[in-house]
């Protein structure tokens, strides 16, 4: 018996993982995404939506209300993670997912408390003809 053992739940879906901090991280496809978005907009639920992409990919269009912190920008991308508040719920993407996954494991470390990965990246989202922004 242990008092502090993380609590891992999962559903055929969702790869969704609380561990014993109450950090909650969660990969999910495309459709997912935007329905859990949606979710949260429609209860007024405050979350950010950050795309972590070039500037010059962000440009070629995005998911609307993203924010745009670049990967590739190193120390520069973690201390501005740092600065965000941990408390909110944070929706990632990227071009493919690889980046906003390893993004997810930056944030697990820094201590944020619920994020939402989108697995297939913005690649998955316009397969499924899902709408972009451009600037």
């Amino acid at each position: 018996y242990y008092v502090n053992a993380p609590k891992k739940t999962a559903s055929p879906k969702q790869k969704d993982v609380t561990n014993a901090l109450n950090q909650k991280f969660t990969n999910m496809t495309s459709l997912e995404f935007q329905s859990k978005i949606k979710e949260f907009g429609a209860s007024n639920k405050d979350y950010v939506l950050l795309d972590v992409r070039t500037q010059q990919e962000f440009d070629s269009g995005f998911i609307s209300g993203a924010k745009n912190i670049d990967f590739y920008k190193g120390k520069g991308f973690v201390e501005a993670l740092s600065k965000m508040d941990k408390d909110k719920p944070y929706f990632i993407y990227c071009r493919s997912g690889s980046r906003s996954g390893k993004t997810m494991q930056i944030m697990k470390d820094l201590g944020f408390k619920e994020v939402y990965n989108l697995s297939g990246g913005i690649l998955d989202w316009n397969a499924k003809g899902l709408p972009l922004v451009k600037p």
